[in-house]
């Protein structure tokens, strides 16, 4: 089975940022999904720019500043994602969306997927199709479309869980992660702090690093 294990969050403090690097160089992490339009963006690729792990777009506009300067978007506090998503608000998030992937393009970052911070996409149907769409006018799978899993999350970030996901009968698989470390900045914005922490022990063990040789599976970095 050909599996990738993709980081989430890339870019949203700098503890993140860091403990997804350290699962990409001692660990299973194969993938990360960045966030474009952050302060710590930048830092998050730069620390990745010599090494060869699959980069993914977590369109976002829910969180900080919007990339471009959308009166509507910003009328709401960019982006409260109770509001009502009508015709003029949709517009709005997909220039939004569509400017977030062209500034990664004149990055000349190799995108390999699209997906949305906090699964945005997943929970409204109208941010679905958006994304659907911006996927084939860009040629870029979307997170949904595919194969993937985001167990590996709180109580279930363990070793058993990846072998349960390890034993599945498929081609591919997409597994969501969170690693990370502590930083101030993390725990003043989420209350998923701990976990983090135990997600990056988890992703660098040697055990389970042993358990991908011992199921044959394939870590790659794209879809």
């Amino acid at each position: 089975m050909r599996v990738m294990i993709t980081a989430e969050d890339f870019g949203l403090t700098k503890g993140i940022n860091y403990g997804i690097y350290d699962a990409c160089v001692e660990g299973i992490v194969t993938s990360v999904s960045l966030i474009m339009n952050l302060k710590l963006t930048g830092h998050a690729l730069n620390l990745i720019e010599t090494l060869d792990v699959g980069i993914g777009l977590s369109l976002n506009v829910t969180h900080g500043k919007p990339v471009k300067d959308l009166d509507l978007l910003m009328e709401y506090g960019f982006l409260k994602p109770e509001h009502d998503l009508d015709d003029q608000v949709l517009k709005a998030i997909e220039e939004e969306f569509e400017c977030q992937i062209k500034k990664a393009l004149d990055l000349n970052i190799d995108i390999r997927f699209l997906t949305t911070y906090q699964a945005y996409h997943l929970k409204e149907q109208a941010i679905f199709d958006l994304l659907v769409q911006l996927g084939h006018k860009f040629g870029l799978p979307v997170r949904g479309k595919y194969d993937y899993t985001d167990v590996f999350h709180g109580n279930r970030a363990s070793a058993d869980t990846l072998f349960m996901l390890f034993q599945q009968k498929a081609d591919f698989l997409e597994v969501v992660v969170k690693p990370g470390f502590l930083c101030g900045q993390l725990i003043e914005l989420s209350n998923y702090r701990e976990s983090r922490v135990i997600e990056h022990s988890i992703l660098v063990n040697p055990y389970v690093k042993q358990m991908i040789k011992d199921y044959d599976i394939e870590l790659t970095d794209r879809v």
